[in-house]
């Protein structure tokens, strides 16, 4: 079995006063009202409690994102990108010799479970997480299992540090960039929970 986690949102950073109220309260709420989850079902179950409220407040939840849609053309098309099922990579910079990577996640807002990056770890790569455009909760889980959910719009952070569980859930079309050493072995990503199809 594993460990049970347990999300609570994050009352110690400001929310962006440009999300609706409304939006934000109901969130909030039901987060702070969830079942403790252990396997992918319960996982999934809870992430789709929160495109659930995403997708009712849709209209509402608008951003300027001239990156994203700049890049997300190119995704898949050019050689310094990924694509992904949530979007897609955009490598600004990767250095061995330096340590260093830059990349932009480009991340399509989640209409359902499986738009949501993470809820993973590593093993070694040390990250900050900064929000370029859009607005997303961050997810970050401590030692103890209490996932803190934060609302994060245009400059807001994350720092990572190894083996904190992690995810991304975008409200909106979203472009987050990503800085980090230089740890890119597909083995150092592993992931806590990932979503399931319902049958």
């Amino acid at each position: 079995m594993k460990q049970l986690y347990r999300f609570r949102i994050n009352t110690e950073s400001a929310v962006p006063s440009t999300l609706p109220r409304q939006f934000v309260a109901e969130t909030t709420a039901f987060v702070n009202s969830s079942k403790p989850v252990d396997n992918d079902e319960a996982y999934t179950d809870f992430l789709g409690g929160i495109t659930e409220i995403r997708e009712k407040y849709a209209t509402q939840l608008t951003a300027d994102t001239p990156i994203f849609h700049q890049r997300i053309a190119r995704i898949g098309y050019h050689e310094q990108t990924i694509a992904t099922d949530w979007g897609g990579v955009f490598f600004r910079e990767a250095s061995e010799s330096k340590d260093h990577v830059e990349k932009y996640l480009i991340v399509k807002q989640a209409t359902n479970p499986f738009g949501v990056l993470g809820f993973e770890y590593h093993k070694k790569k040390v990250e900050k997480l900064q929000v370029e455009e859009g607005y997303a909760l961050f997810m970050k889980a401590d030692a103890s299992g209490t996932v803190s959910l934060t609302f994060a719009g245009p400059g807001d952070t994350c720092e990572l540090q190894p083996p904190a569980g992690h995810g991304v859930i975008p409200l909106t079309n979203t472009t987050i960039l990503e800085t980090s050493n230089y740890e890119l072995d597909a083995a150092d990503l592993l992931f806590v929970f990932t979503p399931v199809k319902k049958m």
